[in-house]
């Protein structure tokens, strides 16, 4: 699972496999930019984004919605 910040960093999803893994990136004022949806959904990787006005208890749960999501194969 790949969790970051919208911005540079979150092109490293181009080495995740699809099968195993998952992206969740958290944005801060990058309305309109959703490139790195795009190439998730380009290389079939699960996306997932979320604002970055949550609190460390909403990050810690959208964390563990997503593992145990993939871990059901979903």
């Amino acid at each position: 699972m790949l969790m970051a910040v919208h911005g540079a960093g979150v092109f490293n999803e181009i080495w995740l496999r699809p099968s195993t893994s998952s992206v969740i990136e958290v944005l801060h004022n990058s309305g309109g930019n959703h490139h790195y949806h795009n190439i998730a959904s380009f290389i079939g990787l699960p996306y997932h984004d979320m604002g970055s006005a949550h609190d460390p208890n909403m990050l810690a749960a959208k964390l563990t919605e997503v593992g145990a999501r993939h871990e059901a194969g979903g």
